[in-house]
C-alpha cells in the first residue's frame, strides 16, 4: 500500500471504521513511513484537542425540550426508532456495506497473537495499564518474569458496539512469545478443552504451533496465547492474575 492510499484510510482508522486486517496493514505502513507517521500524529493531535474542547462545553439541560417546543417537533416513539435502526442495519447488510465498516466476526486468539502490531513499545507495566485502562499490575507478572518473559508493549483494538480488545505482549530470550488478551465477557472459541482448576473453569486449545487458554474474570474474558509453551504452563505463570478473582 502506498502513501497516497494511506491518506485515504487515516481518518477511517482513527474513527475505528476499518477491519482488524486493514487496520493492521495501515499501522504497519505508518510505523515504517516517516511522512505518514507525521500526518497520523498531526491528525490524532487535532482530533484529541477537538474532543477535549467539545467535552468542556456545557449544554443547558433543557436545550432539547426548548428546541422541540420552538419548532413544534414531536418526539419519535422509541419503538419507531428501534424499527428504523433495524431496517437501516438490514439495508446495509443487504448492500454488503456494514461488514466493510465493522468486522462482525471476532478475531481468533491466534490472529491477535500473530498479526497484532504493538502501538506502545515499553516494558513498563504501569504505563501500559494507564494508557489502555487495563487492570494489570507488575506483581501479577512476577512468574512470567521468573520464567524469562519480559513485557514488550501493548495495543488496543477499538470495537464499535462492543468492548475494546487489549493485548499485552511478552517475549523471552529464546524468541518465544506470549500474548495476554483482555476481551469481552461473551468471547468464545470453538474446539476447546474444558479444564477445572482451583475452582475455576478454563478453556484450552491448540492451533498449529500456538497454544491458548482463556477464562472469565471481572465481567470480561482474559486469554493467554503462546508459541513454544503449553496452555497449562501459561496458566501456571498467570496464577497471580487469576488469583485476583
Amino acid at each position: 500500500m502506498n502513501c497516497k492510499n494511506i491518506e485515504i484510510y487515516l481518518d477511517a482508522l482513527m474513527d475505528n471504521e476499518l477491519s482488524v486486517e486493514k487496520s493492521l496493514e495501515i499501522i504497519d505502513h505508518v510505523d515504517s513511513c516517516k511522512d505518514c507517521k507525521a500526518k497520523w500524529e498531526l491528525s490524532e493531535g487535532i482530533k484529541s484537542k477537538l474532543v477535549h474542547y467539545t467535552n468542556s462545553l456545557k449544554v443547558p439541560s433543557d436545550l432539547k425540550t426548548t428546541i422541540y417546543k420552538k419548532y413544534g417537533i414531536n418526539k419519535t416513539p422509541l419503538y419507531v426508532k428501534q424499527s428504523l435502526i433495524a431496517a437501516s442495519i438490514m439495508f446495509l447488510i443487504g448492500l454488503g456495506l456494514l461488514t466493510s465498516f465493522y468486522p462482525l466476526k471476532q478475531p481468533t486468539l491466534m490472529e491477535l497473537h500473530e498479526k497484532t502490531k504493538l502501538q506502545l513499545i515499553t516494558n513498563d507495566v504501569g504505563r501500559v495499564s494507564n494508557k489502555f485502562k487495563i487492570n494489570l499490575k507488575k506483581q501479577q507478572l512476577v512468574k512470567f518474569e521468573n520464567a524469562g518473559f519480559e513485557i514488550q508493549g501493548a495495543t488496543q483494538i477499538v470495537k464499535p458496539f462492543n468492548k475494546d480488545i487489549n493485548l499485552v505482549a511478552l517475549k523471552n530470550n529464546k524468541g518465544e512469545k506470549i500474548s495476554i488478551c483482555f476481551l469481552s465477557g461473551n468471547y468464545e472459541m470453538a474446539g476447546c478443552q474444558r479444564v477445572e482448576m482451583n475452582g475455576m473453569t478454563f478453556f484450552c486449545g491448540k492451533n498449529k504451533d500456538c497454544h491458548f487458554a482463556y477464562w472469565k474474570q471481572g465481567g470480561g474474558t482474559i486469554a493467554l496465547v503462546g508459541d513454544g509453551i503449553t496452555s497449562h504452563e501459561m496458566l501456571q505463570l498467570a496464577m497471580p492474575i487469576i488469583q485476583e478473582v
